[in-house]
């Protein structure tokens, strides 16, 4: 998702947008772009333990998911995040993305939201990516062999 779709490259600078980030995904996620990129990770946890867990591994910024994100974000005095990868319960924050997101930015998701309306994303002309684990496989896409890409963590 990172590199692939959201097309992050190691020398970009701004933001990114974790919903989910003490989760599994979440987690990778985070220890991946602090490894990678110059990127400046907020990542959503709620629980005392959970936030510092993020924190661990590496997340600049911790904000709660129970609470208004975009509120949260404004506070940290950052621009708004490029990124946003939503890693869980996408459905439930897709108004604060649309207002937190910077215009011409990128929003991945590997959840399954049962309704999703793309329209409020075209004013600030979002770009809406998902991510299944095994679309080359099932496919058999060209570009199949990517599958088996390892990221390598200096």
């Amino acid at each position: 998702m990172l590199f692939d779709r959201l097309q992050i490259s190691e020398t970009e600078v701004g933001s990114i947008l974790i919903i989910g980030g003490a989760g599994g995904v979440g987690s990778i996620a985070i220890q991946l772009l602090k490894a990678k990129t110059n990127l400046t990770v907020i990542a959503t946890a709620s629980r005392e333990e959970t936030k510092s867990w993020v924190e661990s591994l590496g997340a600049d910024h911790v904000i709660d998911h129970s609470k208004d994100l975009n509120a949260q974000i404004e506070t940290l005095g950052i621009a708004k995040p490029k990124y946003v990868f939503s890693t869980n319960h996408t459905e439930t924050y897709i108004e604060q993305i649309v207002s937190l997101i910077a215009p011409q930015g990128k929003l991945g998701l590997i959840d399954d939201p049962q309704t999703f309306d793309i329209m409020p994303f075209k004013t600030k002309s979002i770009s809406i990516h998902w991510e299944l684990m095994f679309t080359r496989s099932m496919y058999e896409t060209d570009d199949i062999e990517k599958q088996g890409d390892l990221v390598t963590i200096p």
